[in-house]
């Protein structure tokens, strides 16, 4: 991981002359492979182009919906999938102008809240903890700096804890650890810009 964050804190330094800069963000959609819960997505990276490779600093924020109603069995019950997380990313692009990329990123995130509408108890709190997301996507580069694309996006969230009925008889008032990963996928639009060389 440490590795990671040096060469997306290198490829900032290299931005910062203006060679191949990237400025890209990405509005998108998300939902859980857990919980039947998903949310809009805002997703953001800036990165440097060195040949085929991109070295990055990505961001991704799912912060528009709130959890209501896990802990009263009586006042329903709203679906909720809330969770931030930043990575330094390494990316891999194919030449031309329309360019195939993935993209892989190791760093700190948090799944704040993943319940099911209606789950009458059932739910999942985080907290900040390793985590990596992934990438798939497809730009065109026209004449001018803009660039369009868009991802198929994975995240990966650890350390949440379940908030339910049984989870309370299991653990008490302790929290209640599940010990696995979730896994969040999503699809963004992207819209970016190239500075620099091309």
């Amino acid at each position: 991981m440490r590795s990671l964050w040096i060469i997306a804190l290198c490829s900032i330094a290299l931005a910062a002359r203006g060679d191949g800069l990237e400025l890209e963000l990405g509005p998108g959609f998300a939902w859980s492979n857990d919980v039947s819960a998903s949310s809009p997505v805002l997703r953001a990276r800036v990165g440097v182009e060195v040949g085929s490779f991109t070295p990055s600093v990505a961001a991704m924020g799912a912060l528009f919906q709130d959890a209501e109603g896990v802990a009263d069995r009586s006042s329903g019950q709203t679906s909720a999938l809330r969770g931030w997380g930043i990575a330094g990313e390494l990316r891999f692009h194919t030449p031309g102008r329309h360019r195939f990329d993935c993209g892989v990123g190791v760093g700190w995130g948090q799944l704040i809240a993943l319940q099911p509408s209606l789950g009458y108890g059932d739910g999942y709190r985080g907290h900040a903890a390793p985590y990596v997301n992934g990438t798939l996507g497809y730009r065109f580069l026209g004449q001018s700096p803009l660039v369009l694309g868009a991802d198929l996006t994975l995240d990966v969230f650890n350390r949440l804890e379940q908030v339910s009925e049984a989870a309370q008889q299991r653990c008490g008032l302790a929290p209640c650890p599940t010990g696995k990963s979730f896994f969040v996928i999503g699809i963004a639009a992207s819209i970016g810009w190239r500075l620099g060389s091309m």
